[in-house]
């Protein structure tokens, strides 16, 4: 049974979804993901036939935005994503993670992409 947050992307739709992210610090303390000085957002999935796919805010920088307080938006419904469900992880640049910080539930995924 998971327990990701499921993102719902209707294909050739204008329909988004969004996600809003939190964290925990090492003292507890929780509070919304500071996503201010993102650079850059990557979402990847498998495909059924095993290929990955990379959506990349470098290439289509409309498909994932940052709203504030914590919220991301996805805007999918234009990218030809097959039908499926898919287990997707994202993963935010920033000054402080160039190399991408991936958020989690803590089962080292992100969501579950629910393409129709």
């Amino acid at each position: 049974m998971s327990c990701l947050e499921r993102i719902l992307v209707i294909n050739g739709a204008g329909n988004t979804a969004s996600l809003v992210f939190g964290m925990q610090s090492t003292g507890g303390a929780v509070q919304l993901f500071p996503f201010g000085d993102a650079t850059r957002y990557t979402l990847t999935f498998t495909l059924a036939d095993g290929s990955e796919m990379v959506i990349d805010t470098d290439d289509d920088p409309d498909a994932i935005t940052f709203l504030g307080d914590g919220e991301i938006e996805f805007d999918l419904g234009g990218l030809s994503i097959p039908a499926g469900l898919y287990i997707a992880d994202l993963r935010v640049f920033t000054p402080t993670y160039p190399t991408g910080f991936l958020l989690h539930s803590g089962e080292a995924h992100t969501a579950e992409l629910d393409v129709r």
